[in-house]
């Protein structure tokens, strides 16, 4: 305006961006003795159990109190999936439409089925994978588009990280737990009885 005291009104457009999506996942794999099979024709484990992992957003981006999460987690940072038996398991998308760096874990939380006397353990027993997986997203923007990079490492019994790897099927998050069938001790006593055990 030319004109001294004058009112002067600005407009802001604003437009949406397109943001970064991707979907992360894992693979449960069963090893030691599972997928026998058994003179009854039945294969191992013959009762299934449920394995379950904790998806938890571990940075903060500056300005941002919560990281993207899945639409199943609510808004939570932290956030459990499972899945019964070996197989593929879909942890859930992740929306991003801001840059920064985004940084989650993913870890197995150990089950019933690890400990001796439960009635888990005495259908058999696992072990556990003890291994952690940090999930890194380097979000950047150009113009309306959100464009992300995403890396992979993983930490072995309590160590350090690897070096950080691209994301891919190959290199996803993957989770051994070996099955050992369950263990029986029979004692018999010849002095109490005069029947023998058939073999």
């Amino acid at each position: 305006t030319t004109t001294n005291g004058g009112t002067v009104r600005l407009y802001a457009l604003w437009t949406a961006v397109t943001p970064f999506d991707h979907d992360p996942a894992l693979t449960k794999i069963l090893g030691g003795e599972a997928n026998r099979t058994l003179a009854t024709g039945e294969t191992t484990p013959l009762t299934a159990e449920t394995f379950n992992f904790e998806f938890k957003a571990v940075s903060t981006v500056p300005g941002m109190s919560t990281l993207p999460m899945p639409v199943a987690a609510h808004g939570a940072q932290t956030y459990t999936v499972s899945r019964v038996g070996a197989g593929a398991l879909p942890i859930g998308s992740l929306s991003f439409l801001f840059a920064g760096d985004y940084v989650y874990e993913l870890r197995e939380i150990a089950g019933a089925a690890s400990t001796p006397g439960t009635p888990a353990a005495a259908q058999g027993s696992y072990t556990y994978d003890s291994a952690v997986y940090r999930i890194t997203y380097h979000i950047t923007q150009a113009g309306t588009v959100m464009n992300g990079s995403v890396t992979v490492e993983k930490q072995t019994a309590g160590g350090a990280f690897s070096a950080p790897v691209t994301y891919s099927a190959a290199t996803e998050p993957s989770f051994t737990n070996d099955y050992l069938l369950p263990r029986y001790t029979v004692s018999f006593n010849a002095k109490s009885g005069s029947v023998t055990p058939a073999p």
